[in-house]
């Protein structure tokens, strides 16, 4: 047979389901064929063929499958173990075998490809080098050495250091506790009700009461701020209400939310009627002196009737109508009650 050159060595991850798997290269016999499973950057664990894999050749010696369980998540490495041994023994009796010559030539391309393939695994030098592999390793071996020594001193400056800094950060809180120690000092209430009691001021910041108890569990308070203080839990049932000051004794009430009220920029839209309307009057001019004759109802305005002599001696009744004005419409009035507002909370003492 003929033999391409490719790499005699296969790779495959698992899936946990498939169970057969390409093998590219030729071989012989199944036995040349070994298999391991290796998770990544782990060991190689070696399989044994007829208990943990099966080789199946392909005809014609072109190569193969092998037939293997491989858990999700492994790595299955396929490779060619061609024995380096010579098995033709020619006689010079006899036709010669072209065959068993092409048989011959074959395992020794196959041993070729495998050394091939071994040699690229292995660290080289350069052709031009005046070091072998062995000179190599020992000149990476004392870099090696080298590096973890550097590591390791520079490992122990930074322990030292940070020893020091520990102990500077120490020094600089008892220095701090020294001086606040030093420059507290208690400054009676100067009121009589207040008797035991003192304001402990302290020139490193802030200040305290001595003597004076602390507001009482259930005490209510406003704060400026969206969370309540620690020891205080913020009361979430009142929401968008306004403050109202009372004599008496506290409630809640109304109806309509703060924002919805202060948010309007006109009243409520307003359609008149006559008993909203104010007393007036409605002059009627008769254009033409004693008599005018007008036609229809213009609207149901005011009617006036009144007598008239035409000239004749005759009696005419005669109705002034005066006209409809306006739409019905209604009307609104600019009203801006955006009234500005900071909002608080209502926190209870715990």
């Amino acid at each position: 047979m003929t033999i391409v050159s490719r790499p005699t060595v296969e790779h495959y991850r698992g899936d946990g389901v498939q169970t057969q798997w390409p093998v590219g290269f030729a071989f012989f016999r199944p036995e040349h064929v070994r298999a391991g499973l290796s998770a990544d950057e782990g060991e190689l664990v070696l399989l044994e063929q007829g208990r943990d894999y099966v080789v199946r050749c392909d005809e014609g010696f072109g190569g193969g499958i092998v037939e293997c369980s491989v858990p999700e998540g492994q790595r299955l490495t396929i490779w060619l173990d061609q024995p380096f041994t010579q098995d033709v023994d020619l006689r010079n009796t006899g036709v010669l075998d072209a065959e068993v010559l092409e048989q011959a030539c074959d395992r020794l391309t196959l041993m070729a490809q495998q050394l091939r393939d071994e040699l690229a695994r292995c660290i080289k030098v350069g052709i031009h080098a005046d070091v072998n592999p062995d000179g190599l390793l020992q000149k990476l071996d004392a870099s090696v050495s080298a590096s973890m020594t550097s590591s390791v001193a520079a490992l122990a400056a930074k322990a030292e250091a940070e020893v020091a800094r520990a102990g500077a950060e120490a020094a600089k809180t008892g220095a701090e506790a020294a001086r606040d120690e030093a420059a507290s000092r208690i400054l009676p209430i100067p009121v009589a009700e207040a008797a035991g009691k003192a304001v402990v001021v302290s020139v490193g910041g802030g200040y305290g009461l001595e003597g004076v108890k602390p507001f009482p569990a259930g005490t209510r308070l406003l704060f400026q701020q969206s969370t309540a203080p620690t020891g205080w839990t913020k009361d979430t049932t009142m929401n968008d209400r306004a403050l109202r000051v009372v004599s008496g004794a506290v409630a809640s009430g109304g109806v309509t939310g703060f924002s919805s009220i202060f948010s309007r920029t006109m009243v409520d839209s307003t359609t008149l009627v006559a008993s909203q309307m104010p007393g007036h009057a409605h002059e009627v001019i008769d254009s033409v002196g004693t008599y005018v004759r007008r036609a229809g109802n213009a609207g149901g305005g005011i009617q006036v009737i009144r007598t008239t002599d035409n000239g004749t001696g005759a009696t005419n009744s005669t109705q002034l109508v005066t006209g409809t004005q306006g739409s019905n419409g209604s009307h609104t009035h600019g009203l801006d009650l955006r009234l500005a507002y900071i909002d608080v909370i209502i926190a209870t003492k715990d």
